[in-house]
């Protein structure tokens, strides 16, 4: 009796804490990640979103990750999100490299980037770019603006907020979080 006891027991709860969503540690990483997906309405572990602004923003992209544990940089249900906007600079031809700086928002101590470059041939992905909150870089990971410029971006970013600096040709393609 005792072990038919033991035996209802522990399926009812682990259906209880499988169908309510609750987190508990007991539930396998797996587990943990799907209730993570399922809350933030993702496709998959990690997933973009990309919208269309208006003037001067061109664009935002949002890369969303859930993860199990949790990194120190996500929420305590494993979520974490990089959000990338893209502005038009209108002042700076493409030629200068700088006509669409995107300012990056994160949570991350330290976050990595990719770009496709697209011009007149076939697109290609830049190595990956290394960035800290904070820095304002060109997309070849340079300090920006250039020494001797006295150049700032126009566009409003946080302290924490990590810029790139760069022309249309390239398009932020991936971003996640390394610490």
């Amino acid at each position: 009796m005792k072990w038919l006891l033991l035996a209802l027991a522990l399926t009812s709860c682990g259906t209880s804490q499988t169908q309510s969503g609750a987190r508990n540690a007991t539930l396998d990483p797996s587990a943990q990640a799907s209730i993570c997906i399922a809350a933030h309405h993702l496709t998959a572990r990690s997933d973009s979103q990309t919208a269309i602004g208006s003037a001067p923003v061109r664009n935002t992209t949002t890369f969303r990750a859930c993860a199990w544990p949790p990194p120190a940089f996500a929420a305590a249900d494993g979520y974490s999100e990089i959000v990338v906007t893209t502005y038009a600079w209108a002042d700076h031809p493409e030629v200068t490299g700088a006509s669409a700086p995107d300012v990056v928002r994160s949570t991350c101590a330290a976050l990595e980037l990719t770009y496709t470059f697209q011009k007149q041939s076939p697109a290609s992905t830049t190595p990956p770019l290394s960035l800290t909150p904070g820095a304002v870089v060109d997309i070849f990971g340079k300090p920006w603006p250039p020494p001797g410029s006295s150049e700032t971006i126009p566009f409003a970013h946080g302290a924490a907020d990590a810029v790139v600096v760069h022309n249309l040709s390239y398009e932020v393609a991936s971003a996640r979080c390394v610490r």
